[in-house]
């Protein structure tokens, strides 16, 4: 797609060619799998209620038993725990740290990362694409004459103060009512994004798309009588688009999505027949012509006519639904390589190794590294974002930096034992210590400044010492 001029081309034309690149994805139909009231159970037209007879020529709609599963929230968010409890780290990819230049982006980009809490902007972003397939983060700069003289106080760094803008970053998802348009070459490098959206006022909808490219950011409103036209139009000071787009062809759940329906309908039905059979019901033959109290003891029914009573009982076994119920519960979470860590099923387990507790989150971890094919790219994108900007920011570091590249480090989580860890260190190293007091200390995670507790503990000790001798 080559840069539109819009002194020659209709407004209407530049947002036809751009929305011609949606993806075809069913957003009300993801939207209802993931959020349980949507499910197919609580549909009254696929799930009706039960009509049934309450007297001789009469009929009434009784509710039937509906139990929606959280099954898609539960894939989603253990996917995103995996691959992101680990803090991303960002380090430089040379280790030629006598570029001040260098040191001074990478402290620049990490401040950045900080103010803009870029851990739950992670675990925000997975969720989102897991659960919706696609989604979007846009930085953009805003006005803080505060931030960078923020940053020189806490770094000490050579960075300049004269920036008088900060970066913020927002995200572009469908479940939010944005609709993507991203726009590849044919060499799958973007050229241009789309972001199409609706915004009500005074009880009035109006269209909007913003059109990102390298050289403009645009934005298009459809107009009730003029049609689409240019609301604004300003240059690009980045030139490249500020946009990290991440995408994938399925959801989490899309495999085990007929599952998931399946013991739903189970389940519910299973509800229904406990409404029914779980107290008891007599069944009688002929006429009752008495019937003891509920408090009676030694209880008679009187029947005459040579008619007969007895319980109504259930005499199908429910072993063959527990056990489709465990089967289907098994293949969901297996298929998705989702851990099943509940309290029931965690409980047996004690004194196990480190070896087989990483055995036991492989899977979850092995699908977490297959994801990096998607954010390893996105990270680099974002990162050659950030370092735009700063050169914006810090335009003495700019030559300095230019052939310099920022690296992020996405380390999957997988359960380890720390014991065994120390343990085969301290052997490896003849028993020598591995680690000092203060790492220990800062370890624990109980204190927050390490120094003045390592006063305190060492005025401990010397006052044990005078103790003895007194």
């Amino acid at each position: 797609m080559t840069e539109i001029n819009l002194n020659t081309a209709a407004a209407a034309e530049a947002v036809k060619k751009v929305t011609s690149y949606k993806r075809q994805v069913d957003i009300s139909k993801l939207k209802g799998e993931y959020d349980p009231e949507g499910h197919a159970v609580m549909d009254l037209t696929k799930r009706p209620n039960k009509k049934v007879a309450s007297k001789p020529g009469q009929t009434k709609e009784v509710p039937v038993a509906r139990l929606p599963l959280s099954f898609q929230k539960i894939i989603v968010n253990r996917a995103q725990a995996f691959l992101f409890t680990n803090p991303v780290a960002v380090k430089l990819e040379t280790e030629d740290l006598t570029n001040k230049d260098a040191v001074t982006l990478l402290e620049m980009v990490k401040y950045i990362l900080k103010k803009n809490k870029a851990n739950s902007l992670n675990s925000e972003i997975a969720r989102t694409l897991f659960s919706q397939t696609a989604v979007a983060e846009y930085w953009y700069p805003v006005e803080d004459a505060t931030f960078w003289k923020k940053f020189l106080k806490k770094t000490k760094t050579d960075a300049q103060a004269g920036s008088k803008f900060r970066l913020r970053c927002m995200l572009f998802s469908p479940f939010a009512g944005d609709t993507l348009y991203p726009v590849f070459d044919q060499y799958n490098d973007m050229i241009a994004f789309g972001r199409g959206y609706t915004i009500a006022q005074d009880g009035v909808k109006t269209e909007y798309l913003d059109l990102f490219t390298p050289e403009r950011i645009r934005r298009f409103k459809n107009d009730k009588e003029k049609g689409w036209i240019v609301e604004s139009d300003q240059p690009n000071i980045l030139n490249k688009i500020p946009i990290v787009y991440y995408s994938q062809d399925e959801t989490e759940w899309s495999d085990v999505q007929h599952l998931i329906e399946r013991l739903e309908t189970l389940l519910s039905n299973f509800s229904d027949t406990n409404d029914y059979f779980a107290a008891p019901m007599v069944k009688v033959k002929g006429k009752v012509t008495g019937f003891a109290e509920k408090n009676d003891t030694g209880k008679v029914i009187t029947i005459s006519d040579g008619g007969d009573a007895s319980y109504l009982t259930w005499e199908q076994a429910p072993d063959a639904i527990k056990l489709e119920i465990d089967t289907l519960q098994n293949f969901i979470f297996s298929l998705t390589q989702t851990p099943d860590i509940s309290f029931k099923t965690v409980q047996g387990i004690s004194n196990i190794s480190g070896i087989a507790l990483k055995l036991l989150f492989l899977d979850a971890y092995l699908k977490a590294v297959n994801k990096l094919e998607v954010f390893d790219e996105a990270m680099a994108r974002r990162l050659s974002i950030l370092k735009g900007y700063c050169t914006l920011f810090n335009k003495a570091m700019e030559k300095g930096v230019s052939d310099v590249d920022l690296e992020a480090e996405i380390t999957p989580y997988i359960p380890e034992s720390l014991k065994e860890v120390v343990d085969m260190l301290s052997s490896a190293t003849g028993g020598k210590q591995i680690i000092s007091q203060a790492t220990a200390v800062g370890m624990t995670g109980l204190v927050e400044n390490v120094d003045a507790e390592l006063d305190k503990i060492k005025q401990e000790q010397i006052n044990e010492i005078g103790e003895t001798f007194v």
